[in-house]
Formats: structure tokens, sequence, C-alpha cells
């Protein structure tokens, strides 16, 4: 039985195009999924001044005090610990991700 190019060449175009749909829906679910809204609410359990980086801006939290930001997941904040009040030097810099599976989450920084 002879199959004409023609038919061979439309068949492999056919199968390729429905895996790259297929793929590419798959992808986009993913992204969707890791996308999700996480309340994060960060307390500073330190005795000195906490400095939040998040969206290219900077947020004090006093001490023993906390405030709450709305983030994505698997999203990186940094925080800064300072002595006293901010400013000034870093005694240390931590790091938090944002976790997809809690949809309301709390960062102590001590």
């Amino acid at each position: 039985m002879r199959i004409p190019k023609y038919h061979l060449k439309k068949f492999f175009f056919a199968t390729a195009t429905t895996a790259m749909a297929l793929t590419a829906g798959t992808a986009n679910s993913q992204t969707a999924i890791l996308q999700r809204s996480v309340q994060l609410t960060v307390q500073n359990a330190t005795s000195g001044c906490v400095r939040i980086y998040f969206n290219n801006a900077q947020y004090d939290v006093q001490s023993l005090r906390s405030t709450s930001f709305q983030a994505v997941s698997n999203f990186n904040i940094m925080a800064s610990v300072f002595r006293g009040a901010c400013g000034g030097t870093a005694t240390r810099n931590v790091w938090h991700t944002t976790n997809q599976d809690q949809g309301s989450q709390t960062w102590t920084v001590k």
C-alpha cells in the first residue's frame, strides 16, 4: 500500500501540532497553580527593627509588631534586622519563600 507524501506530511504536521498544544496547555495550568495568592504576615520577634523589602519598596516593622502583605506563592522576600531603629548597617539578612500550599502564612523574624 502506497501512501502519498502529501498525506504523510499532513499526518506528521497534525501530530506535532497536537503535541505542542497539549504541552502548552500543561505549562499554562502549572503557571496558574504557582501564582496563587498568599496572605503573608511578618512578625518581628527581635528587640530591634526589621525592614522588609517587598515589591520594590521597603517596610519597617518595629519590635514585637507585625504587618501583612498580599503576595503570590513561591515569592522570595528579604528582611534586614537592625539594632534599635531601622537604618544603618543591618546585623543580618534573612530570606523567606512563600509556600504555595498555604493561603495564609506567618513569618516570624527572630
